[in-house]
C-alpha cells in the first residue's frame, strides 16, 4: 500500500469515527417501535403521544423510533388488551372498558366519584396499587405505561338546564354503562348510544341530553345541539390507556427502557394539558354556536343527592367484586378515605 492510499484510507477512517460519534449513523439503527392508537393523528391524546415520541427519541440519541399507526388502522377496539400482549404492535391503547371481563377495572373506575383534581386522582390510584395487587392483575399481560386519570363526564343538555337533581326526572341521558344505574336513582333515564350516533340522537330529540367531556362539545359538534352543562361531579377513575408488549419492553436496552419510564410523567401531564386546551375549544364552540349555553355549578345539597346515590351504587359493585374474591368494599372505603383526605 502506497503512502497516498494509507493517506486514503486514514481520512476515511477519521471521517467515520466523527460520524459515529455525532450520532448521524445511530438513526439506520434505531429500535423500530411500532405504536398502535385508536384515535386520529388529531386528537387530543395523538397530539401527547406525538410530544413523548419525540423526546424519547432526543434522549436515546434517536436509537429508538416510534412508528405510529393512528385511528385503528393496527388494533380492534375490543381487543386492545390482547393485541398488545400478543405483539400486534410493540405500544398501543389498552381500553379495557371496551373488551369483555375485566371486573376489576370496570367495577372500580366508578369508586373515584366527585373528585376534581386529576393529580389527586392519579396519587390516590398509585396508592391503591400498592396496597391491593389486585388493582393491576387485569393489566399482567402487558407492561402499563402512561396512566390516564379518567374521564370527566359533563351532563351536556339540549333544552333542559339541569339546576337540581330534580331537573333530571324523566331525562333521556346517554351514557356509559357505569352511570345508568346512577342515573336511573336520580330520576332520569340512562340509555346506551353509540358516540358516533349522540350528534344526530341529540339533534332529533331522541336523547335530552349526554354524559361527556367538554372537549366532545367540539371534537363531535354536540355544541352545536347543546345549551347547558351541569357538572354533576361524575369523573370515571384513572387507568392505563397505554401499554407494551412485555417481550418488546424486555428487548429493549436498560438506558432507553429508563428514558421511557422517566418520561412517563411528562407523557401524563402533556395528555392533561391538551385536553384542557381542547375543553376550552369546546366550550368556545358551544358558546358561538348557541349564545344561551351556560355552564351549570350545584349546589352543595344537590351534589350530597348526587353523590350518595353514586355512593349506594358502588357500594352495590363492591359487594359483588367481594363476591368474586376481590377485596372490592375495602378498595371503595380505602379510595373514599384517601379521597377525603386529599382534598381537605
Amino acid at each position: 500500500m502506497n503512502k497516498k492510499t494509507l493517506k486514503i484510507f486514514i481520512l476515511l477512517g477519521m471521517t467515520l469515527a466523527v460520524v459515529a460519534s455525532t450520532g448521524i449513523c445511530q438513526a439506520t439503527d434505531a429500535i423500530k417501535l411500532k405504536y398502535a392508537s385508536l384515535n386520529p393523528p388529531s386528537h387530543t391524546f395523538s397530539k401527547a403521544d406525538i410530544d413523548f415520541f419525540k423526546k424519547v427519541e432526543e434522549e436515546t440519541n434517536n436509537r429508538v423510533k416510534f412508528v405510529p399507526y393512528w385511528s385503528g388502522s393496527l388494533i380492534n377496539i375490543r381487543e386492545t388488551l390482547s393485541d398488545v400482549a400478543n405483539g400486534v404492535c410493540d405500544i398501543g391503547m389498552t381500553v379495557l372498558g371496551f373488551s369483555k371481563g375485566n371486573p376489576i377495572h370496570k367495577g372500580t373506575t366508578g369508586f373515584f366519584y366527585g373528585i376534581q383534581d386529576v393529580r389527586v386522582m392519579r396519587r390516590i390510584a398509585r396508592e391503591i396499587e400498592k396496597k391491593f395487587p389486585e388493582f393491576l392483575q387485569e393489566w399482567a399481560p402487558v407492561k402499563p405505561l402512561r396512566l390516564n386519570w379518567g374521564v370527566d363526564y359533563q351532563l351536556l343538555t339540549r333544552k333542559n338546564p339541569v339546576r337540581s337533581v330534580k331537573d333530571l326526572s324523566g331525562l333521556q341521558i346517554k351514557s356509559s354503562a357505569i352511570y345508568v344505574k346512577i342515573l336511573t336513582r336520580l330520576g332520569a333515564v340512562g340509555v346506551h348510544v353509540p358516540m358516533q350516533e349522540t350528534y344526530i340522537a341529540l339533534q332529533k330529540g331522541i336523547v335530552d341530553g349526554c354524559l361527556a367531556p367538554y372537549e366532545t362539545l367540539k371534537s363531535f359538534r354536540f355544541g352545536e345541539v347543546i345549551k347547558y352543562s351541569t357538572n354533576l361531579g361524575f369523573f370515571s377513575g384513572p387507568f392505563y390507556d397505554i401499554s407494551m408488549n412485555w417481550d418488546s419492553w424486555n428487548r429493549l436496552p436498560k438506558d432507553i427502557q429508563k428514558a421511557i419510564e422517566d418520561n412517563l410523567e411528562y407523557w401524563e401531564e402533556q395528555q392533561y394539558k391538551y385536553t384542557l386546551e381542547h375543553n376550552e375549544e369546546g366550550i368556545a364552540l358551544a358558546r358561538e354556536n348557541n349564545p344561551e349555553f351556560e355552564l351549570i355549578t350545584l349546589s352543595k345539597e344537590e351534589m350530597k343527592a348526587i353523590n350518595d346515590a353514586s355512593e349506594a351504587e358502588c357500594l352495590i359493585v363492591a359487594k359483588e367484586l367481594d363476591e368474586q374474591g376481590i377485596p372490592g368494599t375495602q378498595m371503595y372505603r380505602e379510595i373514599r378515605r384517601l379521597a377525603e383526605e386529599y382534598q381537605k
